[in-house]
């Protein structure tokens, strides 16, 4: 997960300054608070304002990319948006596990297993774009 701030603009500007340059988050709306990410939030930042509220992350990144507050999304939407910053709030965001679920009696489905093959080998290629970076480090390891 990244924290990600859009562009500067005025609807930032104005919204930040009101609240003695506590930042302004875009969350979660309350039916995903079950989410581990919108709980995180909550948990991390009660007293923030929350300028606008989605429970997708793409409308979160939009929202962002305007100008209405700082979201945290996952890696491969943040850091792939070049109208997104990405920023540090002093607080470790969580992590996601990624898993791909087969029924154990398909297995060796010949079909299956060339699937799930596929698609292992497609997200191992893509791993930079699930891992949040570490400043001053390299790419990671393969």
């Amino acid at each position: 997960m990244v924290n990600c701030s859009g562009l500067p603009n005025r609807a930032s500007a104005s919204s930040s300054a009101d609240t003695q340059n506590v930042p302004v988050l875009v969350g979660f709306d309350d039916d995903s608070a079950f989410v581990p990410e919108a709980a995180w939030l909550a948990r991390s930042f009660p007293d923030h304002r929350v300028g606008f509220r989605s429970n997708s992350w793409i409308t979160q990144a939009a929202a962002a990319r305007a100008g209405f507050g700082i979201a945290l999304l996952p890696c491969y939407l943040g850091q792939a948006d070049a109208g997104l910053i990405p920023i540090g709030l002093g607080r470790e965001p969580p992590t996601a596990r990624l898993s791909l679920l087969v029924r154990a009696d398909l297995t060796t489905v010949p079909r299956v297993h060339a699937v799930t093959h596929y698609l292992s080998a497609l997200f191992r290629s893509c791993r930079p774009l699930f891992e949040r970076p570490v400043p001053g480090a390299g790419p990671p390891a393969e």
